[in-house]
């Protein structure tokens, strides 16, 4: 038996095979669909789709196989992955990399393999789409691209998961941003090209005394003192020209009492 080897960028396509998190998770019928039109189709026995990583390889959807993982080092389906091509063993009994698998002396008794590689978005193979069977035989060219046609499928399926999951953590992400936005206690705002408040937080309204529908009609500029209107459209132009953040920018804003609030700036 000849395992595998293990390909050079097997740590980087690990990593991007943690990413998708499919691992150890259920059965999706998206997925299933899949493995059953394989093994009807092409009339194979077992049909699955196999993630491997760094010790076995793991069956997201199988047919035809009670396991749902095997070793890496015994497993067909690592050497699509070191390869990073299609696979097709007409005969695994005649063929030295595999005669003496125990997957192929024993259960599942594999004499028949045809695997695609199932690629990330930036060319990493998980895994592969497989059919398998007992006996010997081969694909002819309409079977054959059906098959790889199938893995650009769940390929897409594979990055419409990870897409959507980057959605969901920015949703996330900004809904703890709103939730920081409105509940500090520091001034948070946001203004157009003339400086008027387009958004800002309850803050504003607390320091400053404004309502929000008065703040709303004002510009950051007419709520400077005008000693320090200036020096803070220079900071701001510096800002704007430089690319750059400001650290600690002094100003005072008018109270709607009369009088100003002093203000550090970041």
């Amino acid at each position: 038996m000849q395992p595998a080897p293990i390909p050079d960028n097997d740590r980087d396509r690990i990593s991007r095979l943690f990413e998708l998190q499919l691992l150890d998770t259920d059965a999706e019928a998206d997925f299933d669909a899949i493995t059953r039109t394989v093994a009807r189709v092409l009339n194979v026995p077992i049909a699955l789709i196999s993630l491997v990583d760094a010790e076995r390889q793991w069956f997201k959807s199988r047919v035809g196989l009670e396991a749902g993982h095997t070793p890496r080092d015994v497993s067909f389906c690592s050497h699509v992955v070191a390869a990073q091509a299609p696979i097709l063993v007409a005969d695994a009994l005649a063929d030295q990399r595999f005669a003496d698998n125990p997957l192929v002396t024993g259960e599942p008794r594999v004499r028949f393999y045809a695997g695609v590689p199932l690629r990330t978005s930036d060319g990493y193979v998980v895994g592969t789409l497989c059919a398998i069977d007992h006996e010997p035989r081969t694909l002819n060219p309409e079977q054959k691209e059906l098959l790889e046609a199938l893995a650009q499928q769940i390929s897409a399926l594979f990055e419409l998961r990870r897409r959507a999951r980057v959605v969901r953590d920015q949703h996330a992400a900004l809904g703890l941003y709103a939730s920081f936005f409105e509940q500090s206690i520091e001034l948070f705002c946001m203004v157009d090209a003339q400086f008027k408040l387009q958004r800002f937080n309850p803050a504003w309204t607390r320091t400053l005394g404004w309502t929000p529908e008065e703040l709303r009609e004002r510009s950051i500029v007419s709520l400077l003192h005008p000693e320090d209107r200036t020096p803070t459209l220079q900071e701001v132009e510096r800002l704007l020209r430089q690319s750059c953040s400001t650290l600690n920018h002094e100003t005072r804003l008018l109270h709607r009492a009369g009088h100003y609030v002093p203000l550090s700036w970041t």
